[in-house]
């Protein structure tokens, strides 16, 4: 082995599906967004349909349109939409789609009158988790139109569905008793779904009251537990992966070629230190410290340091039966959060590999997230000023700077973005792993490999200081809704509302860009113009995300701020009234060069300025 890579286990995928089926006796939806959480989407929705799933969950169109291009025809649901989406995509591939609002559902229904035959929509409620979801106050008025739309043949009601928000067991009760609400006013209505569903994981596992028709199987289809990391389901699940790396050696001591560019949380010596890993001899070694990227062990007290080990080590995984290895979770136990984050925000660039074959994964084919009529994902951009990244180059090779380091897929924006501009300047390309030195020569990149490579050689980019530089994170408002005092928002409800306000929903969660760290001390920009409730938007206001980081979305809290559903965010960017880059990323306890680095590949790169 001469680069890290992360070794599959899909038996373990097909062991965890049929056991949690057999558990909850109730069918099975395989949630395989975010790449199937780390895994391989492809490979393990494979794996699950073949353990028992009777259907597949993803976040956006694009990634159903993914599977169904690669052969998978079973049914499949994909619930997070822009205002811009393409419907009719959906429509064509037999995905469900998920609604929001009336009006999410209005401009669904205006493209499935076109469609030629009736197009599948499941309706998500709001019982209590504070995201997206119509209020109950609407329910009323959306199942009507739902009514109206069979009635015309334009539309199948294939589900009614909720999220619990796990804040405590009588709070999912609560909103089991809200989603019996939601059935009354269905058959009051006259209109009946395929199926209600509302237990995911933890409550599919721990509240048959949650079960309905369907389950949406997630975290513990990886093998990793619903619970706090220290709490394991008791179910004799198997990790589905293992992230192995070479060792190496330098005058600091030992290290591994993967850190925090390619989504190892940040880990320092004191929380580092109750993790023990495993070399593939069998000795013992303990964390030290994760970097931008490399990540630094040492052989435990009584080892032989002097002693070459074998050439790799586990850093965690699936456990061998004559062995102790270090699971994900305890991994979250030491960064503070939960296995979820561990496993989906590992790199693409980390080459995922069968654990039983030893052969690479199969990976379902990239979308556009563009077609000729829309969206199939909502607006998720990391945006790439090609003049102002040229022109850093230029002035640093002018003071004589003529390095450009490009580790980590040039920082994640893309080395093939990047290469012909510093071609075009007369810089050399430098990385500072072994590991990133094979990569780029694999594709036909001549780089300097240089551990050493000083700071100033990615100053370009706009990681030093406070600047932005040359790049801009962005998204846009894809659920704005008015909620009262009291409400809960988000996964425990560790947030609540002190009064009314309007709550936001952004497409970017911790698989894209932002880690779980950054609730309650991040904003984001939000982009308006006009008055909502007193005075006048500022172009400048910034609003507090707020709950939990999740997944795929983030919740803001507009408050007087007026912004409506399409309304542009800024994570961090280059204008002045933007979030810095150094701001954002010191939230999320990480350098700059690596916060960008891991930005997961749902986020569009889009080069402005001149192609390089």
């Amino acid at each position: 082995m001469t680069v890290p890579r992360i070794e599959v286990d899909l038996a373990a995928v097909r062991h965890n599906v049929a056991t949690v089926k057999r558990t909850v006796a109730t069918p099975i939806m395989a949630v395989v967004k975010a790449g199937g959480y780390g895994h391989g989407a492809l490979a393990v929705a494979r794996a699950a349909l073949d353990g028992g799933a009777e259907a597949l969950g993803v976040a956006d169109i694009a990634e159903a349109l993914s599977l169904r291009n690669a052969g998978i025809d079973a049914p499949m649901l994909a619930w997070l939409h822009g205002p811009s989406t393409d419907w009719l995509a959906a429509i064509e591939a037999d995905v469900d789609v998920a609604v929001s609002s009336i009006e999410q559902l209005q401009l669904f229904a205006a493209v499935a009158e076109r469609a030629g035959r009736p197009a599948r929509v499941q309706v998500k409620l709001d019982t209590g988790l504070g995201r997206n979801g119509a209020n109950e106050r609407d329910w009323g008025a959306i199942l009507a139109h739902v009514r109206e739309l069979e009635i015309a043949g334009v539309a199948r009601f294939a589900g009614l569905f909720s999220h619990l928000s796990g804040a405590s067991r009588d709070a999912d009760l609560r909103q089991v008793e809200a989603f019996e609400r939601a059935r009354a006013i269905a058959r009051a209505q006259g209109v009946e779904p395929e199926r209600y569903h509302l237990g995911a994981t933890a409550g599919g596992l721990d509240l048959p009251e949650a079960r309905y028709d369907l389950v949406r199987l997630g975290i513990s289809m990886y093998g990793l537990t619903p619970h706090a990391p220290d709490t394991p389901s008791g179910l004799g699940l198997r990790p589905g992966l293992r992230l192995v790396a070479p060792l190496a050696r330098d005058a600091a001591g030992w290290f591994v070629e993967v850190g925090a560019a390619d989504g190892l949380p940040p880990l320092d010596a004191g929380a580092a230190a109750p993790l023990r890993l495993e070399g593939g001899d069998g000795r013992s070694w303990r964390l030290l410290s994760v970097g931008d990227v490399t990540t630094r062990v040492e052989p435990v007290p009584g080892a032989d340091a002097e002693i070459a080990p074998a050439g790799s080590i586990t850093l965690f995984g699936a456990p061998d039966a004559s062995r102790r290895t270090t699971s994900a979770d305890e991994w979250a136990l030491a960064a503070g959060t939960i296995g979820y984050e561990i496993v989906t925000r590992l790199s693409p660039r980390l080459e995922r590999r069968d654990a039983a074959t030893g052969g690479t994964l199969e990976t379902a084919p990239c979308e556009p997230r563009r077609t000729t009529r829309g969206l199939v994902a909502p607006r998720r951009t990391l945006t790439i000023d090609a003049v102002q990244l040229r022109a850093s180059i230029a002035e640093l090779a002018d003071a004589g700077v003529r390095t450009l380091d490009v580790s980590a897929d040039a920082y994640g924006i893309g080395l093939e973005t990047i290469a012909a501009i510093a071609a075009d300047e007369g810089v050399d390309l430098v990385v500072r792993t072994a590991a990133d030195a094979e990569r780029a020569a694999a594709g036909g990149h001549a780089v300097r490999h240089d551990p050493d490579a000083p700071d100033v050689a990615r100053a370009a980019y706009g990681f030093r200081g406070g600047a932005s530089g040359c790049l801009r994170l962005t998204s846009e408002l894809v659920h704005v809704k008015w909620v009262e005092p009291g409400t809960g928002v988000s996964y425990g409800h560790e947030f609540v509302t002190a009064a009314p306000t309007a709550l936001g929903l952004v497409p970017i969660g911790y698989a894209d860009a932002l880690p779980r760290r950054v609730a309650g001390a991040a904003s984001v920009r939000v982009i308006g113009e006009a008055p909502f409730r007193r005075g006048q938007l500022s172009p400048s206001d910034r609003v507090p995300i707020v709950g939990r980081v999740a997944m795929d979305q983030v919740v803001v809290d507009l408050g007087d701020t007026e912004a409506w559903v399409g309304s542009p965010v800024v994570v961090f960017g280059t204008d002045a009234a933007d979030p810095p880059l150094a701001e954002v990323a010191a939230w999320a306890g990480v350098s700059p060069a690596a916060f960008v680095a891991a930005i997961g590949p749902r986020v569009e790169r889009v080069v402005i300025g001149g192609t390089p």
